[in-house]
């Protein structure tokens, strides 16, 4: 009763008080409590920490900002998060989860299509990070038009679907091989019959890892299996490919 809420309002001034003195540990623990208690008057306070150069300070800012009002604080740190390499990305991809996988999915989506790459990049990796499938317009979107080698690599890990799988055909020879090694993996996970054709080239590919996974996705390929994946192992003349699916063949049948 009465007693109850005098006890709020009571941890609620000295909430208020903490935030707004200088003691890093008082400020964390202030800015989480307000922010969990919805107290509107902390906004404008944790507006000014979140530009704090303290990452501890900075992220308690952000949170606080996130349980007040999503949407709102969404429009603001975003361009912070796509910046702030020293936030942790683990703590920063909880808070986004908990704010919305949509509500967050769309605004980082919007602003990574904006965005120049570096920072577009860190974007979509939150996006991958939350399981966002709300997103997939805009990632179509930077897909058809982007040649930037890093945010296409970005981008394909996010595609969720067969119908997608024109983009992972359209990079599979892409001069990057961190970029063949994404449109690969999507590849492995949601490719139909026929494009174990793309893949079986680059079992002789010059980079291990292009290898290694167009190996893995052959071998995860369910209308294939042992028997075919041991005939094509049979049939390799190059040494290297051979042995990238004599890999495959121990890791998937043993």
């Amino acid at each position: 009763g009465c007693a109850s809420a005098s006890r709020c309002s009571c941890m609620r001034e000295v909430a208020r008080q903490w935030a707004d003195g200088t003691e890093l540990r008082r400020q964390v623990l202030a800015l989480l409590a307000l922010g969990n208690m919805r107290d509107p008057a902390a906004w404008a306070r944790a507006k000014v920490l979140i530009e704090d150069e303290h990452p501890v300070r900075s992220v308690a800012a952000l949170r606080c900002m996130l349980l007040l009002k999503p949407a709102a604080a969404l429009t603001l740190v975003i361009p912070l998060i796509a910046r702030r390499t020293d936030w942790s990305p683990v703590r920063i991809a909880i808070f986004l989860r908990e704010a919305g996988a949509e509500l967050s999915g769309t605004h980082l989506a919007m602003a990574a299509a904006d965005m120049p790459p570096p920072e577009a990049g860190r974007l979509l990796k939150y996006l991958a990070a939350i399981g966002s499938e709300h997103a997939l317009p805009t990632i179509r979107k930077i897909l058809a038009t982007t040649q930037e080698p890093n945010l296409i690599a970005a981008c394909l890990p996010l595609l969720r679907n067969a119908d997608d799988m024109s983009f992972a055909r359209q990079f599979i020879d892409h001069p990057s091989w961190f970029v063949r090694v994404q449109a690969i993996v999507a590849l492995g996970k949601h490719g139909k019959m026929g494009d174990e054709g793309l893949l079986i080239p680059l079992l002789a590919d010059s980079q291990w890892w292009v290898r290694y996974r167009a190996a893995q996705a052959l071998a995860g390929m369910t209308h294939l299996g042992e028997g075919w994946m041991r005939a094509l192992h049979a049939d390799l003349t190059d040494r290297y490919a051979r042995d990238i699916v004599g890999q495959a063949l121990a890791e998937f049948y043993r």
